[in-house]
């Protein structure tokens, strides 16, 4: 699983992409509006820029994490807001939101939906029986529009 993640997401690692894109925006959607709240974490203003290279670790953490909690069925919408937490107050905790290559803080509403959508994405190549069809369909849609939005 490790090294089909990590190839997934360097595909992926494109700077529009990988930074909070439009589609990512969309997240929100993807999970019914059943996500993090908002300011669930408070934003530190001590820390070093997220990089890349860390960010994708913590993604990495996020997916076994719900692959593990839908293997013990876990329902689908806990199961991702479960997985993202500790991606979302580390970002804002340890890094105060901010990301090496932006010159400002993360939106943290941004930050979540964009967390989502990423974790989906991974949960469908590290664990494609956990994710229900619909979620499939409605990421592989956001996906569709995500590329024609980077042309």
């Amino acid at each position: 699983m490790g090294d089909d993640c990590s190839r997934s997401m360097s595909q992926l690692n494109s700077k529009a992409y990988f930074w909070l894109t439009a589609a990512s925006l969309q997240a929100s959607v993807l999970l019914g509006g059943a996500a993090l709240a908002p300011s669930a974490v408070a934003q530190s203003k001590a820390g070093l820029p997220v990089t890349k290279s860390e960010l994708l670790t913590y993604s990495s953490m996020s997916v076994v994490t719900f692959c593990e909690a839908r293997s013990l069925e876990v329902e689908f919408v806990k199961a991702v807001r479960v997985s993202i937490a500790a991606e979302v107050f580390t970002v804002f905790q340890k890094h105060g939101g901010k990301a090496a290559e932006l010159k400002t803080p993360l939106d943290e509403k941004q930050f979540i939906a964009s967390s989502q959508f990423r974790l989906v994405g991974n949960a469908l190549r590290a664990c494609p029986k956990f994710v229900p069809a619909e979620q499939k369909k409605k990421f592989d849609t956001m996906l569709e529009q995500l590329k024609k939005n980077n042309q």
